[in-house]
């Protein structure tokens, strides 16, 4: 298991219109959107998968006291980015992203 984090690797994998960690992070049409659970961003970035520890991991990245990640479980486990750190690109703002992060 790695025993460092590296936000700039992690964050390769955000979509910067949705903040929502996938696997084609420029895609724009929400319906090609491809989202990466959890189990799938640990084992891409080298982590050993388990699940709390690895929560536990990106719960922990904080930046000015902000955290970072946060989940989404809806059957798969997804992996949500702060807009308040990151903006998503395109119109407007994820309104409903700031709240989960509020």
């Amino acid at each position: 298991m790695r025993k460092n984090v590296k936000l700039d690797e992690l964050l390769l994998n955000r979509n910067i219109y949705t903040n929502i960690i996938g696997y084609n992070p420029h895609e724009s049409d929400h319906g090609k959107m491809q989202n990466m659970d959890l189990k799938e961003f640990a084992k891409l970035h080298g982590y050993r998968f388990r699940k709390r520890k690895f929560k536990k991991i990106l719960r922990e990245i904080e930046i000015d006291g902000k955290r970072v990640f946060t989940f989404s479980d809806n059957g798969k486990t997804i992996v949500l980015v702060n807009p308040y750190l990151f903006k998503p690109a395109g119109e407007g703002s994820n309104d409903t992203l700031k709240v989960v992060f509020n």
